[in-house]
């Protein structure tokens, strides 16, 4: 949740902090998802080793065909004012 870094933001002393989360529909071609996350395109997916990536990726080709997948993307937005 959110307020998880805002919480851990407040605590290191920073001010004015607030969260914002939007939500909103995507879909994208499997296989260009799969590319994706193969090259850890978010920093997520950075602390997985190979074996596991690879094993993530097999399991999203199993459960899903070939051609559009369609979920909801959720984007949290955090900011904090540094205090003097």
């Amino acid at each position: 949740p959110a307020e998880h870094f805002t919480d851990a933001l407040a605590r290191a002393g920073f001010g004015r902090v607030a969260a914002d989360a939007a939500t909103y529909p995507a879909t994208l071609d499997r296989d260009r998802w799969l590319d994706m996350v193969s090259t850890r395109f978010w920093s997520t997916f950075s602390h997985f080793d190979d074996a596991a990536l690879a094993a993530g990726v097999d399991e999203i080709r199993r459960a899903h065909p070939p051609g559009d997948i369609s979920f909801s993307e959720r984007l949290v937005f955090v900011a904090g004012e540094a205090v003097d």
